[in-house]
């Protein structure tokens, strides 16, 4: 995110997936997490260096905002897959364990995530279907750094508004 402000994005005070890959795209790469590592706050430079260059983006795809069927079929087919979620409330910060659902969820997106599988627990006659989504916050957050998240329930929290993947 320090590279992309000219697209909008803001560092640690937010921005748009689809921007930083925009970003890696028009920029012709970006650097391993070993050449430029995640130091938790914001820097208005970019220090990106071409010589270590470990991958690039090409293009961008889209999923159908809204549409957990479509984010289902992405993970499923493509493997991670970025999103948003609205992280604001006091429950999603202390997130610990279980499947998460919760009454204070909007669809208003707000926090980077990566959908990296889905799932389903069966707890006597009812089947829970959910989300696993890895988060930045350390391993110390969640489960290990990734949460449950309940999934086919309205779009909790905007989990389908904002989902893209990069074609490297």
């Amino acid at each position: 995110m320090d590279c992309s402000w000219k697209l909008g994005n803001k560092g640690c005070h937010g921005g748009y997936v689809s921007h930083a890959f925009e970003y890696v795209r028009q920029n012709g790469g970006i650097d391993s997490e070993q050449d430029y590592p995640y130091q938790e706050k914001d820097e208005m430079y970019c220090r990106y260096k071409p010589e270590t260059r470990v991958g690039n983006c090409t293009s961008l795809v889209r999923i159908q905002p809204e549409n957990e069927t479509a984010l289902e079929q992405a993970v499923a087919t493509m493997g991670p897959i970025s999103l948003g979620v609205d992280a604001r409330s006091f429950q999603f910060h202390f997130y610990k364990s279980g499947i998460f659902a919760s009454n204070w969820c909007t669809h208003r997106v707000n926090h980077a995530m990566l959908a990296v599988g889905y799932d389903a627990e069966q707890e006597g006659n009812k089947t829970t279907n959910y989300w696993i989504l890895k988060n930045s916050w350390s391993e110390k957050w969640g489960e290990q750094g990734y949460m449950r998240l309940v999934k086919g329930v309205d779009n909790h929290c905007g989990v389908a508004n904002q989902a893209c993947y990069p074609v490297m």
